[in-house]
């Protein structure tokens, strides 16, 4: 009767591999048997983990008899990456946004470090520096422009560096089409459903090449990122 019921409600069954019920033999021995199960619907069985139970002496709470009773069937749950899955969890960089950098500032600002440095070197003959002190300086100083001279922006795999205002624009005209023709399935709605999604995928190709192409085009220059 119960296989019956389990299998129409579409439940699962999971027991501990140690006894659920114990009792203390005549020859003093503790014996006893797995009666207990765990019964399980829904969502819930996809994070079932391992069935155990609490053997801490608690077993006389549910005869009032020393060591004979039930012991309480406890349940592992899973959770399978709940928290890698949010939205909320997606990694966001903070990178150098060097299409917006102000390179001459940079370069002067690099310029006027090691003029000074050099300088001082000069000044003073007893100073001996590394190779690796030098480069030091060299990657101190731009840093430090690279700080003041390019600004950050935030980027995660969902970044989509080519996205445009027109984009924008059409992408908005493609969900106000959609949800008419949701709530009014005519010829004309259909049309013009059909018609904004040409419009955005031909848009969206567009602003894709575009930005390769400039990208390409500033190869091999400051402006290259």
């Amino acid at each position: 009767v119960m296989l019956e019921f389990l299998n129409k409600n579409d439940c699962s069954i999971s027991a501990p591999p140690s006894n659920t019920f114990v009792m203390k033999n005549t020859d003093g021995t503790i014996g006893g048997s797995v009666i207990d199960l765990c019964i399980s619907f829904g969502s819930a069985i996809k994070m079932l983990g391992n069935a155990w139970i609490d053997d801490s002496d608690v077993h006389e709470l549910f005869t009032g008899a020393p060591i004979r009773g039930h012991l309480p069937v406890m349940q592992n749950l899973v959770y399978y990456n709940l928290i890698s899955s949010s939205k909320t969890s997606d990694h966001i960089q903070i990178v150098f946004n060097y299409e917006n950098a102000d390179w001459s500032s940079w370069s002067k600002h690099i310029d006027g470090i090691l003029t000074s440095f050099l300088d001082k070197c000069q000044q003073d003959s007893d100073l001996m520096l590394s190779p690796c002190e030098i480069y030091d300086v060299l990657i101190n100083a731009a840093n430090d422009a690279s700080n003041m001279f390019i600004p950050s922006k935030r980027m995660c795999h969902h970044s989509k560096p080519y996205w445009s205002e027109n984009l924008s624009q059409l992408s908005k005209t493609l969900r106000e089409c959609q949800d008419m023709y949701k709530f009014k399935s005519t010829l004309s709605n259909k049309m013009a459903l059909e018609k904004s999604k040409e419009d955005f995928k031909k848009a969206l190709i567009k602003e894709k090449n575009d930005w390769i192409h400039k990208k390409l085009e500033k190869l091999n220059t400051k402006e290259s990122i």
